[in-house]
């Protein structure tokens, strides 16, 4: 493992492995005694069976405006 300014690099191809597994076990053990945490997206998804005619539209993810599902 080499530091060059603030660059970290492997002098062997195979070892990029082990030195950016040291680096993320550092990190995080550097994060934890900061107590810095990053939140991660967590998404739910309720599945439920329903009548065609009671489901509600399904929104559009890029327009947010609903639009109608039909099945079949």
């Amino acid at each position: 493992m080499k530091l060059r300014g603030n660059r970290l690099g492997a002098k062997e191809y195979v070892d990029q492995y082990l030195l950016k597994h040291e680096f993320v076990k550092r990190l995080h053990k550097r994060y934890d005694q900061e107590n810095i945490t990053i939140p991660f997206p967590i998404r739910t998804i309720h599945m439920q069976h329903a009548e065609r005619s009671q489901a509600p539209p399904a929104a559009d993810s890029r327009s947010g405006q609903r639009t109608e599902v039909t099945h079949g």
